[in-house]
């Protein structure tokens, strides 16, 4: 995987200054599902992240690497592979990578393909893509927390110094990973989280095939297989209807932080409301008999809810000043810190300033026009999740008999419902949010298709209670609403793209457990090898001291164990502390 230090280094190249630099700073080659330093895979950034330095630090690392399959992640590939052969034309021969010859595909790390466009959540996901399990791409960036704190020394040395001042630390790095390849405190552990997911989601998936044609599963399949093999084929995991468009009118450059635009700022706090509302949902349907499991999970969802409400607080008194004095003044910031809560923590965006407080009009803008596609969207996932629904009932009333089979239909049909639900709340607090905003911007006419969603408005187009007196909900009267096709086609659109997610989950968690067998058995054997390794080492050195002779022994010790032979029954190993006696 690509890494870098600023993942807005591309767009800053012009504006970083580099007068009396040898370098602005390092880009790094690792492997993203082991999170180890790849052989020449440093280098130097003379002037931001360009594509230059970027390649060539690539190619350096592909050298040693003879596979028929390379997967490529970065945080920027959706553009980064565009012409990337033919910038390869101008690098050294010896440089070149075997492309031709091999399976190279390109990926986006699954947290930063959140911030990127649909077209390239499905072109660049791993989650659709073959031969990958659960990796997600982000290891590298879990390094520079490490390596940062380097900076201030390496920055005052010569280029010899600073070049092996990071060998060092990379060194280390990778050998820590190494020794952190527990077979029984990693590898097991996930293993065994994978092998019940991949019966969870192969049984969800037998589940769903249940209720769909043999003809259809084979004609989709045939999509995904053919995808799978040529990406320029139709891609599966999109949808074959219109999409409302999302884009905002460009502009002049604004920003007052150097990776977070206006815009960006404003869309970053529309996902953590979101995220919010999610972790309430989850905090509501909490049982009074949860797992440890479960418990870590939401713990775990809390504690990552709370670093970003706390990193996107810091940027946005920078853009909105008032929000400082809102704080203080609010009920939230007479709590203690420990008591407030994440998802009941105030993000004072634009839409939820007071009347009377000043606002910026270039952010208020933002939000409208961000939150006006949101309840688009919002809208089109509520008749989706309807036209599936109803779409499981009739199968249920028409195939599934016995209490096994219901219970299970019902468990699906649940899921949509849980979904739909969510749908309908996300419309609801977007169309709260233009409300708000519309009168501070004087918008009009946008309540005729964003209309209020009731209760009795969320349901199937087909569905009258009352047939003499019923009336089609508004919801698939929106103009906006693409009717080119029939409402078979649009149900059969939606189970579609559920098959293929369903299809990819439990293909993905099969993978995962194959990786971690071959994981397995190549620690195994890298331990083995590393302990003949250490036994040779002895003959290459006479000590006649005690204590040294006594260190010798020791290196018997990674054989013995890779062997099997050391291991207690207790399953503990008691090494021997680093700490040498003074006399060596």
């Amino acid at each position: 995987m690509v890494s870098n230090k600023s993942h807005n280094a591309v767009n800053l190249v012009d504006t970083k200054s580099s007068r009396g630099l040898a370098a602005t700073g390092v880009g790094t080659i690792d492997c993203a599902r082991h999170d180890m330093k790849l052989p020449n895979g440093v280098g130097d950034l003379q002037k931001g992240e360009r594509y230059i330095n970027m390649n060539y630090i690539m190619c350096s690392a592909l050298l040693i690497l003879a596979m028929s399959m390379i997967n490529i992640s970065y945080d920027i590939a959706c553009q980064w592979h565009k012409r990337l052969w033919t910038r390869m034309e101008t690098m050294p021969e010896r440089l070149s990578p075997p492309h031709e010859s091999s399976l190279i595909c390109f990926f986006v790390p699954k947290f930063h393909i959140q911030a990127h466009v649909d077209k390239c959540r499905t072109n660049f996901s791993f989650n659709w893509s073959r031969y990958v399990g659960r990796t997600d791409g982000e290891a590298p960036e879990w390094g520079w927390s490490n390596i940062n704190r380097v900076a201030s020394s390496t920055k005052e040395m010569g280029p010899g110094a600073r070049q092996d001042t990071l060998d060092d630390h990379f060194g280390d790095w990778n050998w820590k990973k190494i020794t952190a390849l527990d077979l029984w405190r990693t590898l097991h552990k996930k293993m065994i989280e994978a092998v019940k997911w991949t019966k969870e989601h192969s049984e969800a998936l037998s589940e769903l095939e249940k209720t769909i044609q043999p003809a259809l599963i084979a004609q989709w399949k045939a999509e995904v297989e053919s995808w799978e093999e040529d990406n320029s084929s139709p891609n599966p995991f999109e949808s074959r209807f219109n999409r409302i468009p999302q884009d905002l009118q460009a502009g002049i450059n604004v920003s007052l932080h150097t990776d977070v635009s206006p815009s960006g700022l404003i869309t970053s706090g529309m996902d953590l409301k979101d995220q919010q509302a999610r972790l309430r949902s989850s905090l509501a349907n909490v049982s009074l008999h949860n797992t440890d499991n479960q418990k870590a999970t939401t713990q775990t969802q809390i504690a990552s809810l709370q670093r970003r409400l706390d990193a996107w607080a810091h940027i946005q008194e920078l853009y909105m000043p008032v929000v400082c004095q809102l704080r203080h003044r609010s009920s939230e910031a007479s709590r203690r810190p420990q008591e407030l809560k994440p998802e009941e923590f105030n993000l004072w965006l634009p839409s939820q300033l007071p009347a009377g407080t000043p606002l910026d009009l270039t952010l208020a803008g933002h939000e409208w026009e961000l939150r006006y596609a949101q309840a688009l969207d919002a809208l089109n996932e509520v008749r989706s999740h309807l036209r599936l629904r109803s779409h499981m009932y009739k199968y249920k009333d028409k195939n599934v008999r016995g209490q096994v089979g219901s219970t299970r239909a019902k468990k699906i049909i649940d899921a949509v419902e849980s979904r739909k639900h969510a749908s309908v709340l996300k419309y609801r607090r977007v169309c709260s949010a233009l409300l708000s905003l519309g009168h501070r911007l004087e918008k009009c006419g946008w309540e005729l298709t964003m209309r209020p969603l009731l209760d009795s408005d969320v349901k199937p187009m087909g569905d009258m209670e009352q047939q003499g007196r019923g009336t089609i909900s508004w919801i698939w009267l929106d103009s906006r609403a693409d009717n080119s096709c029939t409402e078979n086609e649009r149900i059969q659109d939606c189970v579609r793209l559920e098959w293929c997610k369903a299809r990819a989950r439990a293909h993905r968690w099969s993978e995962e457990v194959e990786l971690l067998l071959e994981e397995m058995r190549r620690v195994l054997a890298f331990l083995r090898w590393q302990g003949s390794w250490w036994k040779e080492r002895i003959t290459l050195r006479t000590l006649n001291s005690a204590p040294a002779q006594e260190g010798l022994l020791w290196s018997d010790v990674p054989t013995l164990v890779s062997g099997g032979l050391l291991i207690p029954e207790s399953g503990e190993i008691d090494m021997p502390t680093i700490d040498a006696p003074p006399q060596l």
